[in-house]
């Protein structure tokens, strides 16, 4: 079976930095299923950063 890449006309990929990767490689399974879900929304690398920020103000609250 062959597997071919599927590209979308609008959207690309990120070249995420390294302190991006170790952030999301600390994040708890509950956590990435939710961020799987908001990835659907974001349009640029800003957007998960607010989004990354937003989740840790609220478990500092928690």
């Amino acid at each position: 079976m062959r597997y071919a890449a599927v590209t979308h006309p609008t959207r690309s990929a990120i070249a995420l930095s390294e302190e991006m990767r170790s952030r999301l490689s600390s994040l708890t399974l509950p956590v990435l299923e939710d961020l799987s879900e908001a990835l659907l929304d974001f349009t640029r690398l800003a957007d998960l950063e607010t989004w990354l920020e937003e989740r840790l103000a609220q478990s500092a609250t928690l």
